[in-house]
């Protein structure tokens, strides 16, 4: 039978599990979003903001990017 110090244990150590697995998870997403930024730029004729090593040619007239 389940008792109330039998329950209490069971969702600690759920809780426990699931705090470490959210831990892990984040210091994984925080190394790979570090190596995503980059230095934009902005058009003065779009107003889009642009990556300065990869310009790419825009559709718009009169646009530098």
């Amino acid at each position: 039978m389940f008792s109330v110090g039998k329950l209490a244990l069971f969702i600690a150590i759920i809780l426990v599990v699931l705090i470490t697995f959210r831990l892990l998870g984040r210091r994984k997403t925080g190394s790979k979003a570090e190596g995503r930024i980059a230095d934009t730029v902005r058009c003065k004729i779009c107003g889009v903001y642009i990556p300065k090593s990869g310009v790419s040619p825009c559709d718009r007239i009169g646009c530098p990017y």
